[in-house]
């Protein structure tokens, strides 16, 4: 039987493999995360700003408006009067309604403010997560 051997010759010096350098991207694959996690604690307080900021809109004070009770010598002024206290107290529930609308618009938009807030608030927790998973990857 014949013996097998090796017959290629050992690699010159300067032929060996080199240690590993660093890959030409590596400064930039842990200071991508580290941006996007600025971005996310920025994302956070932004949220956290949004949540809790309040209506801009002052809501309605409805005031009750009065006549004080007259009569006249004659028909016609006592009815006339009468009509304008009508007037009024109609005019005094209108404006309750007025007061009452403007504190539903104040809640709905204090509601829109606070959902914005939440949501924004979730996309910046997820941006520092997975930033963290990726600097934890890296060292």
């Amino acid at each position: 039987m014949e013996e097998l051997t090796n017959t290629t010759a050992p690699a010159a010096p300067e032929q060996q493999a080199a240690p590993l350098a660093a890959a030409p991207g590596a400064g930039k694959r842990k200071l991508l995360p580290l941006i996007s996690l600025a971005i996310g604690v920025v994302m956070l307080l932004l949220g956290i700003v949004t949540a809790t900021r309040k209506a801009g809109a002052e809501p309605y004070e409805a005031r009750q408006y009065g006549v004080s009770h007259m009569t006249f010598g004659a028909d016609f002024y006592t009815e006339m009067y009468n009509a304008s206290d009508t007037i009024v107290q109609e005019l005094n529930d209108i404006n309750g309604g007025v007061a009452s609308l403007s504190a539903s618009a104040g809640a709905a938009i204090k509601a829109i403010y606070f959902s914005a807030g939440m949501i924004i608030i979730a996309l910046g927790l997820g941006t520092i997560a997975i930033s963290c998973i990726f600097l934890k990857q890296e060292s």
